[in-house]
C-alpha cells in the first residue's frame, strides 16, 4: 500500500544524496559515524558545563533548552506509528506490541513488533536522540557516508528524502532512515521479511511522521544553524 501501481514511490525521494564532494572528514559510515559525532558533542557539552559552573551556574545550554519541551511531550512508542504499522501489516493496533528500552548509545528506543497477515514477523526499531545539534549531526553523518576514496564506491550513497522534517536521509547499505525535526533525531530500522528495501523505506518514512514537530520559517532556519537542508 506504500507504492503506486507502477511501482513508484509515493514519497518524494531524491535519487542522489547531493552531498558528495561537500568536503569534511573521512566517512565512518552511518550509525557508527553518528555515534562518534554525538560523542564529540556530549564531551563538548560536559566541558561547557564545567566552565559554566566556574562562572556561576550550569544547565543553560541552548541545545538542551530547545529540545526539552518536545522531548517531554512525546512517548517513545507513538500511537500514530503503531497505527501506521497495523495498517501496513493488516493487523489490529492491539496486535502491534511496543517495548521501550535504552539503546547502547543511551538514547530512548521503541521496538514495535507484529505478525503480518502472510505470517511474516515484523519489527520496527526507533532510536530517539534528544541531545544537542541533531540537525548538524545528521547533516555530517550523511556527508561522511557519501564520501568515497576508491575509484568505485563501496556502497550506495544516502538518499535525501524531501519534505520530511528539516533533514531526512535513507542509508541503503544498512538500511535505515535518519530524520530530524530540529529538536530530536530518529533512526528508524524496519525489519520486514519478504518486502523490498523500497517498501521498508516508505514504511520507515510513514512511521517517523508522528514523532516529528517540524517548525517553519525563521525558527526552522535557527534550528538548522545556517546549514542548508537537502
Amino acid at each position: 500500500m506504500f507504492e503506486s501501481a507502477g511501482g513508484m514511490s509515493i514519497f518524494p525521494v531524491s535519487r542522489t544524496s547531493g552531498r558528495a564532494g561537500r568536503g569534511g572528514r573521512a566517512g565512518r559510515g552511518g550509525r557508527a559515524g553518528a555515534r562518534s559525532i554525538i560523542a564529540v558533542w556530549r564531551v563538548g557539552s560536559i566541558a561547557l558545563c564545567v566552565v559554566s559552573l566556574v562562572l556561576g551556574g550550569c544547565g543553560s545550554s541552548t541545545g538542551h533548552q530547545t529540545n526539552a519541551p518536545v522531548a517531554q511531550s512525546n512517548a517513545a512508542c507513538q500511537p500514530g506509528a503503531r497505527q501506521v504499522i497495523a495498517t501496513a501489516v493488516s493487523a489490529s493496533t492491539s496486535a502491534v506490541s511496543g517495548r521501550v528500552t535504552v539503546a547502547t548509545s543511551g538514547d530512548r528506543r521503541c521496538t514495535f513488533a507484529a505478525v503480518g497477515s502472510a505470517g511474516h514477523r515484523f519489527r520496527a526499531i526507533i532510536d530517539i536522540y534528544e541531545g544537542p545539534q541533531p540537525y548538524f549531526i545528521l547533516e555530517r553523518t550523511a556527508i561522511e557516508d557519501a564520501q568515497t576514496f576508491t575509484p568505485k564506491p563501496l556502497h550506495p550513497p544516502p538518499l535525501s528524502i524531501s519534505g520530511l522534517g528539516l533533514e531526512a536521509d535513507w542509508f541503503p547499505q544498512y538500511p535505515y532512515l535518519m530524520v530530524t525535526d530540529g529538536f530530536r533525531m530518529l533512526t528508524v530500522t524496519v525489519i520486514w521479511p519478504g518486502h523490498s528495501q523500497a517498501s521498508r523505506r516508505q514504511l520507515a518514512i510513514a512511521i517517523s511522521k508522528p514523532y516529528l514537530h517540524t517548525p517553519h520559517g525563521k525558527r526552522a532556519q535557527e534550528l538548522a544553524n545556517g546549514y542548508p537542508s537537502g
